[in-house]
């Protein structure tokens, strides 16, 4: 449920990974390119990340909700933002 919320908040359409370990792939994929296995970054993900069929999409519900609560936050951050320095 957390990672539906989450991914409404930038309303977009997801794709599971196959790979569970995505730090491990993270590396390896900037490993593979700092030795010159590949020569870019979208080389090296083309190759080496693989998706699963299951893809999440965003709630319409759940980008208003969102957006409502994000203007609200904005708005008191203005108010307390010396305090939120603070923090």
């Amino acid at each position: 449920m957390n990672c539906i919320f989450e991914l409404s908040s930038f309303s977009k359409k997801v794709k599971v990974s196959q790979t569970d370990e995505q730090a491990c792939l993270g590396t390896c994929i900037l490993t593979s390119l700092a030795i010159g296995f590949y020569k870019s970054v979208k080389e090296a993900c083309e190759e080496l990340v693989a998706f699963s069929e299951k893809t999440f999409k965003p709630n319409i519900q759940n980008i208003q909700l969102y957006e409502n609560i994000f203007s609200i936050y904005k708005e008191l951050y203005q108010k307390n933002k010396s305090l939120m320095h603070i923090l």
